[in-house]
C-alpha cells in the first residue's frame, strides 16, 4: 500500500471517530435510555476507541472523567459511580485514584484494567526501578493487545454482536499497522536511537517504540523552575543528540504545563530538537495520538538535506 492510500485510510478512520464524539454516527437507531447497553470508560481518550468496536453494537460508550481534565485529579460522583457499577463493561487504566476506587463498586469479571491485560508490557520509569503504569497503550503493540483483549470481554457478554466486534477488531489493527510500519505505512522509519528528556510519565510509551531513549523524567512537582542540578543535566543530554519530549495541547500545539513550557525553552537555548506529543486527555482516541506521533516522527526522520543526517 502507498503512503497516499494509507493516510486516506487513516483519514477516513480519524472521520470516523470524529463523527462518533461529535454524535453524527448513524450506523444504528438509539435505544431507549432503559433498555440501553452502557460500556464506561475512565479516561475519555479510551472513548473513541471503544466506541470503534461497538460500532453497530448498540452500544453506548460513557467516560467517567469529562474530556480536558487531568483524570489524575478527578473525584468520582455518586452518579458516576451508580452509572459504572451499571454497565456491561468498565475499561480503566488502573492506577488513577478515582480508577482504584471501582474496584469496590464493580465485579471483577465487568472490570478491564489495561496495566492488567495479559501481553500489555510495562517498562520502568527512567531512571527507576519503579514500573510506569500511565497509559502504556500508546505504545502500538500494548495498544493492539488492549483491542483485542477489550473485543474479547465485549464478546463474552455480547455474544450476538461478535461478528461485527471482531471485524470492527480487525479494521482497528489494520488501520494501526498502516500507520506504524515502515517505508510503505505513514511512518517512514524508526527515529535513530537517541536519549530524551521526557515531561510526564504517559510520554515514555508515546515514543519509546519509535528507538528514542527516555532518560530523564522530569517531575511535574518542580514546576516551571527545576532545581540548577536539574537544569545543567537537561541541558547535558540535550546537547549530547538529546531529544525533549514535551505534552502539547491540541489543536494549536500550546505547552500542556509550565514544565512542559520551561523544557520547550531550554531546548531552544541549546538549539535541541522538540518532539510534541498531543496531550491523550485532549483527544477522543488513543490511536489519534499515536497518528499524530508517527507524523511528528516521520518529520524528524527526513534526512537532512545539508548533512544526509537524520533526525
Amino acid at each position: 500500500m502507498q503512503r497516499s492510500t494509507a493516510i486516506l485510510l487513516i483519514t477516513l478512520l480519524l472521520a470516523s471517530i470524529a463523527g462518533i464524539a461529535l454524535g453524527k454516527y448513524t450506523g444504528h437507531l438509539p435505544l431507549t435510555p432503559h433498555k440501553e447497553k452502557i460500556v464506561v470508560v475512565t479516561f475519555p481518550n479510551l472513548k473513541g476507541d471503544v466506541e470503534l468496536l461497538v460500532k453497530g453494537c448498540n452500544i453506548k460508550v460513557v467516560s467517567l472523567a469529562p474530556p480536558g481534565v487531568d483524570p489524575h485529579s478527578y473525584t468520582l460522583s455518586p452518579e458516576k459511580a451508580k452509572l459504572a457499577r451499571n454497565a456491561i463493561l468498565v475499561v480503566s487504566t488502573g492506577h488513577a485514584p478515582f480508577e482504584l476506587s471501582l474496584r469496590k463498586i464493580v465485579p471483577p469479571d465487568k472490570l478491564v484494567e489495561i496495566n492488567k491485560i495479559p501481553g500489555i508490557k510495562l517498562a520502568k520509569l527512567p531512571g527507576s526501578d519503579k514500573v510506569n503504569p500511565h497509559l502504556p497503550i500508546l505504545d502500538p503493540h500494548n495498544y493492539k493487545v488492549f483491542i483485542n483483549y477489550v473485543r474479547w470481554k465485549l464478546g463474552e457478554v455480547l455474544p450476538k454482536c461478535y461478528d461485527k466486534l471482531y471485524g470492527n477488531m480487525v479494521n482497528v489493527t489494520i488501520a494501526l499497522s498502516d500507520i506504524t510500519r515502515g517505508d510503505q505505512g505513514i511512518l517512514g522509519k524508526p527515529l535513530q536511537p537517541r536519549p530524551a528528556v521526557i515531561t510526564s510519565p504517559p510520554l515514555q510509551y508515546a515514543v519509546q517504540w519509535l528507538g528514542l531513549r527516555p532518560v530523564l523524567l522530569l517531575s511535574p512537582g518542580e514546576g516551571a523552575n527545576p532545581p540548577p542540578g536539574i537544569v545543567e543535566k537537561v541541558k547535558n543530554i540535550l546537547e549530547n543528540d538529546g531529544v525533549a519530549v514535551v505534552m502539547t495541547v491540541p489543536p494549536h500545539g500550546e505547552p500542556y504545563s509550565k514544565l512542559d513550557a520551561w523544557l520547550i525553552n531550554v531546548a531552544k537555548e541549546v538549539n535541541a530538537t522538540v518532539f510534541a506529543v498531543p496531550a491523550p486527555f485532549a483527544l477522543n482516541s488513543t490511536i489519534k495520538v499515536i497518528y499524530y506521533v508517527s507524523i511528528e516522527a516521520t518529520a524528524l526522520s527526513i534526512p537532512s538535506a545539508a548533512t544526509g543526517n537524520t533526525g
